[in-house]
């Protein structure tokens, strides 16, 4: 996690930097995406990014959850236990949009400028770790907040229950 290696996967960065054994700080020739310097919070070693704090705010939503996981949970639990100051203003005010009312969290994903959010499901892939199935159909499921969703068995069947697919 954090602004050094925020867009590379484990063979890009072992490939690129080696092993790691401690904090790095931002070098372009190890960014598989070139990006703004000022994406990361600072650029000292360790810097991290937004998405860091939203990575780390669905670890603490998991931990703190029990399943059925469904939008609008994901949505209030966020509004009442999160901090927003280091979220990129847009996937935030999209949070903030379905507390108060002016989205619905299954559809909202829908008219909202898609970006971002790749790496915030890490989370659900360690808690699927062996599981494939399961990380496939919460992800599709929960990131309806900022998503159109997938093309994957499980958005088929969550969009299934959109009104347009009904009326076919």
């Amino acid at each position: 996690m954090g602004g050094p290696v925020e867009f590379a996967h484990f063979r890009f960065i072992q490939e690129k930097v080696g092993e790691i054994t401690g904090l790095q700080t931002y070098d372009p020739s190890y960014c598989p995406i070139p990006h703004r310097r000022e994406y990361m919070k600072s650029d000292d070693a360790g810097a991290v990014t937004d998405d860091t704090f939203i990575r780390s705010a669905f670890a603490r939503f998991y931990l703190a959850t029990k399943a059925p996981r469904t939008p609008r949970l994901l949505t209030n639990w966020m509004e009442a236990n999160e901090d927003f100051s280091f979220w990129w203003h847009p996937v935030a005010e999209q949070v903030h949009r379905v507390a108060r009312g002016e989205a619905d969290p299954d559809t909202a994903g829908r008219t909202f400028t898609q970006g971002g959010g790749n790496g915030w499901w890490t989370p659900v892939g360690i808690l699927n770790a062996g599981n494939p199935a399961g990380a496939e159909a919460e992800v599709p499921n929960l990131s309806r907040i900022w998503k159109r969703g997938g093309t994957g068995p499980a958005q088929r069947n969550a969009d299934s229950a959109r009104p347009e697919d009904r009326a076919r």
